[in-house]
């Protein structure tokens, strides 16, 4: 099966604005593994690995992404509500690649599925729409097998340590939000009294306060804490920031039992026309 080459970058606001993208040539899958079908039918192509299992033999030729892309082990050797994969993107790849569609798989099971889009901006409260997702250069993408704790995939950005103080993220979530006491300061100007200092200061980066806002902080400081002290209050007032999204993003496979095996396995990412990115062993 014949196709031509995809884009490495996406349209305005997820690729670059020039619109520029790099081709990949024209290719044939090869068959023998789980994700690609047919023979190889051009003769000047090699398989990079030939290799047989129960499952067959399988006849891989490298991926033009494979020069950029990694794939790392993480802890696939855990039960699934700690099961991930690690995808790193490298520093020096000349444009954005999209990893949606790509298919990550287990040669020795013969397990495996395709990379799901995430929302860039995610909104608490609000249905998200996923979209491809596009990896820069230096990019982490961590490709866990159970599902979003927040039921959507998404890039992390400055506010995003939010969403940990009730939910578990395996990898953990950085927790590098505005300090309180800073968001308190751009907000409130002169209406940030001493009261107000006092309780915004008991409260830790990245978290709701749930306690009931002391009378003595005044209207002013209640509200401030619950519309400003929150991932959307946050994300609304820091989206436009030059820093606000972070180079880390968390893609769910929506799985609920482990997808890698615990010992022998030897994991694949192959891109849309079955040629191999990089192989994980353990």
């Amino acid at each position: 099966l014949t196709h031509s080459g995809p884009f490495l970058s996406l349209p305005a606001p997820y690729g670059n604005s020039s619109g520029t993208a790099y081709t990949v040539p024209t290719v044939t899958n090869v068959g023998g593994g789980t994700g690609s079908s047919g023979s190889n039918t051009n003769s000047n192509e090699s398989p990079v690995t030939t290799f047989s299992n129960y499952l067959g033999t399988f006849n891989e030729v490298e991926s033009p992404y494979a020069k950029y892309v990694t794939l790392d082990r993480g802890t696939a050797d855990s039960d699934y509500a700690q099961e991930y994969m690690t995808l790193r993107i490298a520093s020096n790849a000349p444009q954005k690649i999209t990893v949606s569609g790509w298919r990550i798989e287990s040669t020795a099971s013969g397990l495996g599925t395709t990379l799901p889009g995430a929302t860039l901006l995610p909104n608490m409260g609000d249905i998200n729409t996923n979209a491809p997702v596009a990896l820069s250069a230096g990019d982490t993408a961590y490709i866990v097998t159970g599902r979003s704790p927040v039921g959507t995939s998404f890039r992390t950005n400055m506010c995003t340590g939010y969403f940990a103080q009730f939910q578990t993220f395996k990898p953990s979530l950085r927790l590098d939000c505005p300090s309180p006491e800073d968001e308190a300061a751009r907000v409130m100007g002169g209406s940030y009294t001493d009261a107000c200092h006092d309780t915004v200061n008991s409260i830790d980066r990245c978290d709701l306060m749930v306690s009931s806002v002391p009378a003595q902080a005044g209207a002013a400081c209640q509200n401030f804490i619950q519309s400003t002290l929150t991932y959307n209050g946050c994300a609304n007032a820091h989206k436009n920031d030059p820093a606000f999204y972070r180079n880390i993003w968390y893609l769910y496979l929506n799985r609920d039992q482990e997808l890698w095996k615990s010992r022998y396995e030897r994991i694949r990412l192959v891109d849309e026309h079955g040629k191999v990115i990089s192989v994980v062993t353990y």
